[in-house]
């Protein structure tokens, strides 16, 4: 969950992580949202279509 800052939550993005079933969790670092700071995203399998969650703004 992101925070806003005011206890308030933004809404869930999923991002489609491939359509494999071949499982295999993945990590990468790149700036998703162009705020031009790194957002790590996270994917795991999950079914026939992973989905990943991006944690913004690591430093």
């Amino acid at each position: 969950m992101l925070g806003n800052g005011d206890g308030t939550f933004q809404p869930v993005t999923t991002y489609a992580s491939g359509g494999s079933n071949n499982g295999g969790p993945g990590l990468a670092v790149a700036d998703v949202n162009g705020d031009g700071k790194p957002d790590l995203l996270v994917a795991n399998y999950a079914g026939y279509c992973g989905y990943g969650q991006p944690f913004r703004n690591i430093e």
